[in-house]
Order: C-alpha cells, then structure tokens, then sequence
C-alpha cells in the first residue's frame, strides 16, 4: 500500500511507513522529525511533475509523500479529477489541490499557477 496523493487532503491522517523512501536528505529530515509506525494528520498535499509534498500539522517542512501510507478508515471514494498540466499564461500548474468536499458550483478542487497568481477551480472528470 502505498499513499494516494489524488485522494489524500486537508485533515487526512496517513502513517508514517516508509523510512527508505524517497531521497537520502529527505530520508534523513524524516528521521529527524518523524516515527516509523505513527500516525501524521495532513495539513496538505502538493502535486508537482516529479514528486508531491506533504504538509503534515504542526510540521513546518515538507516530506516526500512515498514515506506514508493511507489509514484505511480515512480512504475515499472521491471523483476523479483531471487537472490542466498548464497555466493561460504558458507555465505550468505546479500546484494542485483536491478540496474535501465539491463547493456549491460543484467544483471538487483548484490549481494554482504560482507564477501570475492564477487559481484555476477544477470540476470531476466526466465519463464519455
């Protein structure tokens, strides 16, 4: 089992099971601060091309997200999303966020372009 990034947001809770993960300086700030077996609450995910973030509570870096595994009870079946890989303005979104729960327009999560400052909502994918 592994951590499901497109699944995984704000309030989450996912365990800390993988201490080889990842980089070797990566490796070694998560032995620093973490301990294998425990349980972290997310504070949030960041999707990029290579590699995805996670923002743990009360934790000011991030760590790489293949050093955790979901906690079954807190798996969802959310929709599937499909982000745009680019920004109007030619960059790409590097920032991707799924919210916990569709707002009122019915949108399910946002990317963000941190380079002209564009939040792009996302609806769920739909089935041809």
């Amino acid at each position: 089992m592994s951590m499901d990034i497109h699944k995984t947001i704000h309030g989450d809770y996912v365990k800390f099971t993988h201490p080889t993960a990842g980089h070797e300086h990566q490796q070694k700030y998560a032995a620093q601060h973490l301990i294998v077996g425990n349980e972290y609450q997310i504070d949030k995910v960041v999707v990029h091309s290579w590699h995805t973030e996670v923002f743990l509570k009360d934790h000011k870096e991030p760590f790489n997200s293949v050093s955790f595994d979901n906690i079954p009870m807190f798996e969802k079946e959310l929709p599937e999303i499909t982000y745009p890989a680019q920004c109007s303005c030619g960059h790409l979104f590097l920032e991707k966020y799924r919210l916990s729960e569709p707002n009122k327009n019915g949108e399910v999560g946002f990317c963000w372009c941190g380079f002209c400052q564009t939040k792009l909502m996302i609806k769920p994918a739909q089935n041809p």
